[in-house]
């Protein structure tokens, strides 16, 4: 029965205008915030991410043609570390030096009769 009683003094008394009106400006107020945050999330930031690649795509496109691109030439330590020329002479004299005193040993050998 309680229920009852207050919906009808609810239904049958007038709400003042004044509240009347502050209920419709704060509903007006949340819809226009709802408004703006779908146009921002919805419309600026695509629009915005599109423009900025195609200034970069551009950017990339339009860059001058003069440059080339160069190849690094390597540097020292690395043509130090391909040369073998050094090993390569090494190698020689110390074949050089075996083929002799196997060639010495051998004329020894011959001259003291073995």
């Amino acid at each position: 029965m309680s229920e009852n009683k207050y919906r009808e003094m609810l239904t049958t008394a007038d709400v003042p205008d004044a509240l009347d009106m502050r209920i419709l400006a704060a509903a007006r107020i949340s819809s226009a915030k709802r408004r703006h945050r779908r146009f921002v999330f919805f419309r600026l930031v695509p629009a915005a991410g599109i423009a900025a690649a195609f200034a970069i795509g551009f950017g990339i496109m339009f860059s001058p043609a003069k440059q080339e691109f160069k190849t690094k030439s390597p540097s020292g330590e690395l043509l130090a570390m391909n040369d073998w020329s050094e090993l390569d002479q090494l190698n020689f004299n110390l074949s050089f030096e075996l083929d002799s005193g196997i060639t010495a040993l051998a004329d020894n050998s011959i001259a003291k009769g073995f």
